[in-house]
């Protein structure tokens, strides 16, 4: 072999060792983002737990920083005030923040169930709402509390003015029954179950009787979604995985579920964990707005769900007749 081709062979094999190098030192797969991400500590939330406990997000190169809130209602308010990215939330708060000419952005449900509300009566046989009229019903303004209460009155024929609703806040609503400024509480999940386990045989309870249905959702503002959209489908694609390991390893799911929120006494149902976007959430977000808001015609609620980034992970699980 000749000194040039020699050269050749060395030059050759200097590139290739290059290449070996620089493909150590500079990881394949997307570029490594953190999220910011808030809400109130749920079983609801099951996919976000079992997406960080099972690498699913690792494998997403996402780190998830949580930051816990009593309620829904203030996390999202923090989302869309962008001192958070995204929010674990209920519908109420997501139609209030639109109702208030802001834009929020829902990017798919976490669960859907209908046992997360009760309300709790003073005394007992008090288990008929038509006997709170004229009385006094804690609930916290623009969240299920307060939906769940006008959706059960309407349920038998009342309206809210039937009933004198006080605002109360979030953490001093079991209080304010315990101390009699009030003769029941829209109450839900965790909060129902402390006040049950407080009051004990003290208070009868109004359950749901099917008429309430609630969605607890994944939710950022138009804003972030518009400046983040790989990081939202990346997000997605480990909830999708989460999702589809709940329904396969529903024991091992529960226990990483119940090592995150303890206190929680919802009942585990596996079933309730769907990551989607479809048109039966569109109308229970405009049956919230009619029913708790007065919005005659809320229509442009469909603004406010965007499936392009759902839709690119996982195309089934987005409505057919939402919009692109």
């Amino acid at each position: 072999m000749t000194g040039r081709q020699w050269q050749w062979v060395g030059a050759v094999v200097a590139v290739m060792a290059f290449a070996a190098v620089v493909a150590v030192l500079i990881p394949s797969g997307p570029v490594p983002v953190e999220i910011r991400l808030a809400g109130p500590e749920r079983i609801r939330s099951a996919p976000l737990y079992v997406a960080m406990d099972k690498g699913f997000l690792a494998e997403q190169r996402i780190t998830l920083v949580v930051t816990p809130f009593y309620t829904g209602k203030e996390a999202y308010v923090e989302t869309m005030a962008g001192r958070q990215d995204v929010a674990a939330v209920a519908g109420m708060p997501v139609v209030t923040a639109w109702a208030n000419g802001q834009k929020p952005a829902v990017l798919a449900t976490l669960s859907q169930a209908n046992a997360q509300a009760a309300i709790v009566v003073r005394g007992v046989g008090r288990g008929d709402i038509r006997r709170l009229r004229g009385q006094k019903v804690a609930v916290l303004k623009a969240t299920t509390s307060e939906l769940f209460l006008i959706t059960m009155l309407g349920s038998v024929g009342l309206t809210p003015q039937d009933v004198e609703i006080v605002d109360v806040p979030e953490k001093s609503i079991i209080d304010a029954l315990a101390g009699g400024q009030v003769a029941a509480a829209s109450l839900w999940e965790p909060v129902l179950g402390q006040a049950l386990a407080r009051f004990g045989r003290e208070v009868s309870v109004i359950d749901n009787d099917g008429s309430f249905v609630d969605y607890w959702l994944l939710a950022t503002s138009e804003t972030w979604l518009n400046a983040n959209r790989g990081a939202a489908e990346r997000l997605l694609r480990a909830l999708v995985k989460a999702q589809e390991f709940i329904r396969a390893h529903p024991d091992e799911a529960r226990a990483i579920v119940q090592r995150h929120v303890p206190r929680d006494s919802m009942v585990w149902d596996p079933r309730i964990f769907r990551i989607r976007l479809d048109t039966a959430l569109l109308e229970s977000l405009k049956g919230n707005a009619r029913i708790a808001l007065g919005v005659a015609d809320p229509s442009s609620l469909v603004e406010a769900l965007h499936p392009a980034p759902l839709r690119a992970v996982a195309p089934a699980m987005v409505g057919l007749d939402i919009r692109p």
